[in-house]
């Protein structure tokens, strides 16, 4: 029987604060790369469930809320920082 178990699931990304959005900008700048802070964009924070063989499941959720996030760590594309991704069957 498939299952998918995630348990005290947290995923954070860090973006970068500064960025060239045109070529001239990247060449009046030198291409240098100026210390600037991270800041860290947590995705998921702590999520437990379970999902059983011929369960059906909806994602819905505004832009940014981690909908796309929750599916890479389910199908093992992004590793989570925190908790654990169970899955058994395919």
């Amino acid at each position: 029987m498939a299952t998918i178990e995630l348990t005290h699931v947290s995923l954070e990304f860090h973006v970068g604060a500064e960025r060239h959005d045109t070529l001239k900008s990247a060449v009046s700048q030198g291409f240098r790369r100026r210390r600037t802070v991270a800041r860290v964009v947590t995705a998921l924070n702590d999520v437990t469930l379970s999902i059983r063989s011929g369960e059906r499941v909806g994602l819905i959720g505004h832009n940014g809320a981690g909908k796309s996030s929750l599916l890479r760590v389910m199908a093992g594309i992004y590793p989570p920082q925190r908790g654990g991704v169970a899955t058994d069957g395919h």
